[in-house]
């Protein structure tokens, strides 16, 4: 089966350039819960002007919900979806888990898992299905065979082509921590854009975080074989020219017709120092880096704008009238493509008073079909002598049957959804008595936190660790090549006594999920990947068999404080977060931007982490907020731990409240 073009649209000026340019599906975010909250956007009248447009021309239309969810907003989030089923949409695109299940909960739209939700195994895209989503985004830095193991699991959309971030999807918290615009709640101010150097000193012109765009379209041929259903094109951000050009280079592509020029084509409206397949193939490294240069803005100012864009043209209309004496003229029209037809009928004839209407007069009113989504076909008139009938009426009753040929098309595309008056709720548990965690970083580090009441320990250094294995929490990576080795290295630990394992986003919950299918005794801990902002969220992970959560740092204590916890919940009170998961390494351990703050980068084999140059430090302020556990990194153990019973806090040059007070945008 031929895969869908989906094609991005940031306003409705690029509605017109994805249809033309042979999108076969458009996705579009309205004024909120958008993940491109800068883009133009879409209001409700537009919504319903796109979806119209776009099913009139057999294309289908996803909206972008893909941000987190605040409790405070699920009425408004709710109101958004019965909005969207009455309207027609095709599918939301969620990334929240409580969003998705409240979504879920109010009527039978389809609902794809967004590549924030951080989907990149099979594991995970079967949990996907199983919380109720019909397609899946995949993680963009999967490679080909990883991409085909997804699409043998769940119907899989991939982009390729568009700008692609330096962290994996849903796991950046760069442009939060150090701005306060959350890429989550989709006001990313594109940190790993800005300048970078490698090192503790920072050089003007070094882009060190910096990707080039993803292209795959050359790659065609290979994510047809692997099965893929959708090919996504990023850039609801960029121009409508953008837009036409890159879904017409996938439509050529699907037709083995795409040529370096083409590329150049593309490269044209929008590039980064070139475009790169890097990830699909396994090739990391410094040459999939780039930035936006003078020569890519120049060459899209050079870009001709002359070039006329054809218009894609909804059907062929076959006509057949009838104009005879004392009879109301009829005309059936009949889309040749879709067999649909409009039987209409017109004003009585008059007698001819100098001269009769022929088939010829009738047929050059009929073939006048601009302006309309349609082009005029075959025209049969039977029209007798001796009649005439003004222009003006002729041209009425070829609206009206073009107008009920719409109608009807628009119809036939749109879906009908069932809404319901069932609505979900989270329940409101008393926290379990305070636990104290820290997370080490290897076994010598475990061996010194011994003293607190749980340790995480990554999953590879439990055999090095000598502590009660009951004490332990194995975490598993973030990111892997393949699962069947993880999922071995878990069996290990269990057979070493550990029982408890920590899923940082969905894919790791995934293969915890369907691995607990032959080890029924394992609990699962989740953290801060999943990014849980609400109630229904962790209600959704509750129904899972999750023990306890802990709730994202991009939350105001006022926030976690009202929040209903329907199972334990713990926070990060103390030490640097991760601020970025990437598969790709910048190349040192060291980072230094423009302002000279310092980010170290530690290697994990497979992926790499970036850390907040300041230390988090709200131990103080982390009570009567109906938590279970403070979860604390980084610093002596036993000086941390210390702190964390006393309630002392620290302040001042290197430390920080972190988003908990501030908030974000």
């Amino acid at each position: 089966m031929t895969p869908e073009i989906l094609a991005p649209c940031g306003g409705k000026d690029s509605i017109l350039s994805a249809v033309n340019g042979g999108a076969d599906a458009v996705y579009i975010g309205g004024k909120s819960f958008s993940a491109r909250a800068s883009a133009k956007n879409f209001s409700h009248e537009e919504m319903a002007e796109a979806v119209r447009f776009c099913h009139l021309h057999g294309v289908k239309v996803y909206r972008a919900m893909n941000t987190v969810l605040f409790d405070s907003e699920r009425a408004e989030f709710a109101d958004e979806v019965r909005f969207c089923a009455e309207i027609g949409f095709d599918g939301l695109i969620i990334q929240d888990i409580g969003a998705l299940a409240l979504a879920a909960s109010l009527c039978d739209i389809p609902l794809h898992a967004s590549t924030q939700m951080t989907v990149a195994c099979p594991s995970g895209a079967r949990l996907a299905l199983l919380i109720g989503c019909r397609r899946v985004v995949a993680a963009r830095e999967l490679d080909i065979r990883q991409i085909k193991k997804m699409a043998e699991t769940a119907p899989t959309e991939v982009f390729v082509h568009g700008a692609q971030c330096m962290c994996l999807s849903g796991q950046c918290y760069m442009s939060a921590m150090i701005g306060g615009r959350s890429a989550n709640r989709g006001c990313c101010a594109q940190s790993c854009r800005l300048p970078f150097s490698k090192g503790k000193r920072f050089r003007e012109g070094e882009y060190a975080l910096s990707l080039k765009d993803l292209s795959f379209i050359g790659d065609m041929d290979e994510l047809v074989s692997a099965g893929v259903v959708s090919l996504k094109i990023e850039g609801r951000m960029k121009s409508p020219e953008y837009t036409y050009e890159a879904a017409r280079a996938v439509s050529k592509a699907l037709n083995g017709e795409y040529t370096a020029e083409d590329e150049k084509r593309l490269a044209a409206v929008f590039s980064r120092q070139g475009f790169t397949d890097g990830y699909l193939h396994g090739r990391v490294g410094r040459e999939m880096f780039g930035r936006r240069t003078y020569e890519d803005v120049n060459a899209v100012r050079e870009k001709s704008t002359a070039e006329p864009v054809p218009e894609k043209k909804a059907g062929t209309v076959d006509f057949d009238m009838s104009i005879k004496e004392n009879e109301p003229v009829s005309l059936r029209a009949t889309v040749r493509e879709k067999g649909i037809s409009a039987s209409v009928r017109g004003d009585v004839p008059q007698r001819a008073v100098s001269r009769s209407i022929t088939a010829e007069d009738a047929a050059a009113a009929l073939s006048k079909t601009g302006g309309t989504a349609f082009e005029a076909g075959d025209i049969r008139a039977d029209t007798e002598e001796g009649l005439f009938l003004p222009r003006a009426a002729l041209n009425d009753i070829r609206r009206k049957a073009i107008g009920e040929l719409e109608e009807k098309l628009i119809r036939l595309n749109t879906p009908v959804y069932t809404l319901r008056e069932k609505d979900i709720t989270a329940a409101d548990r008393k926290p379990q008595p305070m636990e104290y965690r820290y997370y080490a970083e290897n076994a010598g580090e475990a061996e010194k936190a011994r003293d607190f009441d749980r340790v995480l320990i990554p999953l590879d250094e439990c055999a090095g660790c000598s502590l009660d294995p009951s004490k332990l929490i194995a975490v598993l990576p973030s990111l892997f090549d393949r699962e069947e080795s993880v999922a071995e290295s878990i069996e290990k630990a269990v057979k070493m006594g550990i029982m408890s394992f920590w899923a940082e986003n969905f894919s790791c919950l995934g293969v915890l999920v369907f691995l607990r299918e032959r080890l029924p005794g394992i609990n699962i801990h989740t953290g801060q990947g999943l990014n849980v902002t609400n109630s229904l969220s962790a209600e959704k992970l509750r129904e899972l068999g999750v023990q306890d959560v802990l709730l994202s740092m991009e939350m105001k204590l006022t926030q976690i404080r009202g929040m209903k916890k329907p199972l334990p919940a713990g926070l990060f009170v103390y030490g640097r977060p991760v601020l970025m998961t990437m598969r790709n390494h910048p190349g040192d351990r060291m980072l230094t931007d423009r302002t000279g703050r310092t980010f170290e980068v530690a290697d994990r084999g497979y992926y790499s982490n970036i850390y907040n140059c300041d230390t988090i430090d709200i131990i103080q302020k982390a009570k009567d907020l109906g938590l279970s556990y403070l979860l604390a990194r980084d610093g002596e153990p036993s000086e941390v731990l210390r702190a964390l019973k006393s309630g002392e806090s620290r302040s001042g040059k290197g430390f920080t409240n972190g988003l908990y007070i501030r908030g974000i945008v």
